[in-house]
């Protein structure tokens, strides 16, 4: 992840979907790995940075289950030195 340098180089356009563009504006790719990348956006709505995760396009079932079983379970984290999972 990036730090105080900030994000890392602007992401290309049409990595993030469409439904995503409408509510955050993409300012940087903050990393990737074997699942996918993580976006540094700003909410439209409230100026706010996040990070967005996407996962990279697949058919691979187990794959997209362990993606949507690890934001499900970062999601129930609550504490204050670790991210808030929205």
């Amino acid at each position: 992840m990036a730090a105080a340098d900030g994000p890392g180089p602007l992401c290309p356009a049409g990595e993030m979907p469409p439904e995503l563009l409408c509510r955050y504006r993409p300012l940087g790719r903050l990393g990737s790995g074997a699942m996918g990348v993580v976006l540094q956006a700003r909410s439209h709505e409230t100026g706010e940075l996040v990070a967005i995760k996407l996962l990279r396009d697949t058919d691979n079932c187990e794959l997209v289950s362990r993606f949507r079983r690890e934001g499900r379970l970062s999601f129930k984290v609550d504490h204050p030195h670790v991210v808030r999972v929205l």
